[in-house]
């Protein structure tokens, strides 16, 4: 059997602009909506991004994703002008490849 190289990930930092409140639910929706608009259900198979964590009083998160995907991921979320039908935008703010170096500082 040949070894399986596991997929690297990255990191971003993510903060939400905008007037209202807004949930760690509906980021993800606005998040997975948003890659699958720019670059379909294959894009969105590849870049495979996930909400880890949102704090709703900061208005900030992380989300995670495939290396490769990283450029996309990125422009993705500056596609994004709504979430959950209010006008909002999805700012990176860090980017890293571990956890703990995206909480340092």
């Amino acid at each position: 059997m040949m070894p399986v190289r596991r997929n690297s990930r990255r990191y971003l930092r993510i903060r939400v602009d905008g007037q209202c409140a807004v949930t760690g639910k509906e980021v993800q929706d606005a998040v997975q909506r948003g890659t699958l608009t720019a670059y379909g259900v294959h894009g969105l198979s590849t870049i495979e991004p996930v909400l880890i964590d949102f704090d709703e009083e900061e208005r900030a998160g992380t989300i995670r994703c495939n290396s490769a995907g990283l450029i996309k991921m990125r422009s993705a979320l500056s596609l994004i002008t709504s979430v959950s039908d209010n006008p909002s935008a999805i700012r990176v703010e860090k980017v890293s490849g571990t956890l703990k170096g995206l909480r340092s500082k």
